[in-house]
């Protein structure tokens, strides 16, 4: 693993929510993700609002360990307000407050090409026979 690698973490951010469940259920998600997430030296779920760790909370938290590079990935299905506004605020604060940091903000979820694939995949997975073509 080069130097580079080594001080890029992956923050996965969704809204987050009242239900302690459904939060882990992200965090659990985000983790398995740990091992396919190429060139980071940590990944870690983030929320919007409402569960912790918040982004600014996790961004802390890894710079404290000396990590100035951090790549956002909105877990999103729609570019609504949180897409288009509130995360890009939260990322101007954070450079503002940690120096010498670079934020990456990558597209957000629903925006990518596969994601049909993926939905139609996982309708027929469910709704045929054993969910193979024999």
């Amino acid at each position: 693993m080069s130097d580079v690698d080594q001080d890029k973490t992956l923050l996965v951010i969704a809204h987050g929510s009242r239900s302690t469940t459904a939060n882990d259920e992200f965090r659990a998600l985000v983790a398995s993700l740990q091992s396919h997430a190429i060139g980071f030296s940590e990944v870690e779920a983030v929320f919007l609002e409402i569960a912790q760790p918040s982004l600014e909370e996790a961004v802390d938290k890894h710079y404290q360990r000396g990590c100035k590079y951090f790549v956002i990935y909105p877990l999103f299905f729609n570019f609504g307000k949180h897409v288009s506004q509130d995360i890009p605020k939260l990322i101007d604060q954070i450079q503002q407050r940690f120096d010498g940091t670079t934020v990456e903000l990558l597209e957000y979820f629903g925006a990518s090409s596969s994601l049909p694939m993926a939905m139609a995949s996982h309708i027929t997975l469910q709704t045929t026979k054993g969910g193979f073509d024999d």
